[in-house]
């Protein structure tokens, strides 16, 4: 399975990227692949400068730090 929708934190330290049905980054010098969440169907990213990172269709939000998946949206059907 290979990496899809890569994207740079906001410092360029790290790069994230979805794989299978986990969010990953990698320090972008190289090195340990670091799990930050996994999802149903994570989409990509964005990173906030707070460590905030936005994916799914930007319907959820997970803190860098620690902390759990929070739901930013509820569309309706």
């Amino acid at each position: 399975m290979a990496p899809r929708i890569p994207s740079f934190s906001p410092d360029g330290q790290w790069i994230g990227y979805s794989l299978g049905n986990r969010l990953m980054k990698v320090p972008a010098q190289g090195g340990v692949l670091v799990p930050i969440v996994v999802s149903a169907a994570p989409r990509g990213a964005t990173w906030s400068e707070d460590g905030t990172v936005v994916f799914a269709t930007m319907r959820f939000a997970v803190c860098l730090r620690g902390g759990e998946v929070k739901q930013l949206t509820n569309p309706s059907n």
